[in-house]
């Protein structure tokens, strides 16, 4: 029985660390690759903030005659969304990974680097 125990009590920082690992590689709320699929060509800007959290980071306007504009949304992890709007729409879209490895995803999620 005591032996028992003290395996048990011995795996229990094992278990924590893995389940630290785990929750660092998931994807977070708002830009990621997931929710970036979820839009469409045709949907309004406003929906599109609601889907990536929030207004774009960076946003280019060309001089073209149609006035296209560009939205981008930057992730924690250096990936990002860019997204033509035009007459409010979106027209085209372009995701970009992020080139974070395992290790560098998991320092971030604990504020080490």
């Amino acid at each position: 029985m005591q032996k028992r125990l003290l395996l048990l009590i011995a795996s229990l920082p094992l278990a924590v660390a893995i389940s630290l690992g785990v929750l660092a590689m998931l994807p977070g709320s708002g830009v990621t690759k997931a929710n970036f699929d979820r839009i469409e060509r045709g949907m309004r800007l406003a929906d599109v903030e609601k889907i990536l959290g929030g207004k774009a980071r960076k946003v280019g306007i060309w001089s073209a005659p149609d006035r296209e504009e560009e939205h981008d949304w930057i992730a924690e992890d250096g990936s990002w969304a860019s997204f033509l709007i035009h007459d409010g729409c979106v027209r085209d879209s372009l995701w970009m990974d992020s080139t974070e490895t395992p290790l560098q995803r998991m320092l971030r999620w604990l504020h080490l680097n």
